[in-house]
C-alpha cells in the first residue's frame, strides 16, 4: 500500500514484504513502486517508468497506480507549464536530464517535463479517477 501525505512523503509496504512477514523471506526482489518513485525528482521517476517500459518491466497493478498517481499529483503545481506538471525546485534551477541523455536546463525544460509526465502517464494506462482528473486539466 501506498499512502501519500502532503509533503510527498511516502510509506510503501509492499505485498512481498507482508508474504516475509507471513512466511519469512521468499524473494529478494525490491518493491517495483519502491524502485519507480524518485520522491524528490519528477524527472526521475519518468525516466524510471520509460526505463521498465522500454526494457518490458511488468509492473503490478498497485505499482502502476501509485506511481500514477504520484505523478499526477504534481499537476498544476508552481512551476508547471501550462498547467501541466512540475518538476521539483531542484529541478527546476538544475535543469533536467533527458530518458536520451541531453542535459535541458532552460525554460523548454518545463514544457518538456510536462509533456513526459503525460505521456508516462497514459503509458501507465491507471484508470483511476485523479489521474484522469490531471490528465484532462493540462
Amino acid at each position: 500500500m501506498v499512502s501519500c501525505r502532503p509533503d510527498f512523503a511516502f510509506t510503501i509496504e509492499s505485498e512481498i514484504v507482508w508474504n516475509e512477514v507471513r512466511t519469512g523471506p521468499v524473494t529478494s526482489r525490491k518493491d517495483t513502486c519502491a524502485v519507480l518513485i524518485h520522491p524528490g525528482s519528477l524527472s526521475d521517476t519518468i525516466d524510471a517508468v520509460n526505463e521498465a517500459i522500454a526494457s518490458g518491466q511488468k509492473i503490478s497493478a498497485s505499482a502502476r497506480k501509485a506511481v500514477a498517481r504520484w505523478i499526477a499529483s504534481r499537476q498544476g503545481l508552481q512551476g508547471a507549464y501550462a498547467n501541466t506538471f512540475a518538476g521539483f525546485e531542484s529541478e527546476q534551477q538544475r535543469g533536467i536530464r533527458l530518458f536520451t541523455g541531453e542535459r535541458v536546463n532552460s525554460a523548454s525544460a518545463r514544457h518538456i517535463l510536462g509533456e513526459e509526465a503525460c505521456r508516462a502517464l497514459r503509458q501507465l494506462d491507471v484508470h483511476d479517477q485523479d489521474v484522469r482528473h490531471a490528465l484532462a486539466a493540462r
